[in-house]
């Protein structure tokens, strides 16, 4: 319900709050996609709301409480789980990257971020 009733950030700290708190479930699908007119507003002097952002802020909240993934597993049954999702902007000089390169890119950013699990 926390995430429901976050407030629209109102400053460049409270921004990035939201983006820290929405990135730890970047198991949304589409993650990235979705917050990229919010990560955009943490550019220098970015920071306003347009209809794109307010659109995006309140997509990623739909998002983040009605994935399944939230909800608490029945531990009196036996259950697996069968996969993990990272997502992440590329910028411009990492889209013109041959495929294998962006593939690349994308075991290191796994290891880099989920080093502590390794």
């Amino acid at each position: 319900m926390a995430v429901k009733n976050w407030p629209l950030p109102t400053s460049l700290k409270q921004q990035r709050g939201f983006l820290e708190l929405a990135g730890y479930y970047r198991f949304v699908q589409g993650y990235g996609a979705i917050a990229r007119p919010l990560t955009n507003m943490l550019k220098k002097n970015h920071f306003h709301w347009s209809e794109e952002a307010k659109a995006a802020f309140q997509s990623l909240e739909d998002s983040l409480i009605q994935s399944p993934v939230l909800a608490l597993p029945d531990f009196s049954k036996e259950f697996v789980i069968g996969s993990a999702f990272i997502s992440r902007v590329l910028n411009r000089q990492q889209q013109s990257l041959f495929t294998y390169e962006k593939e690349l890119l994308a075991v290191v950013f796994a290891v880099q971020k989920w080093r502590h699990i390794c």
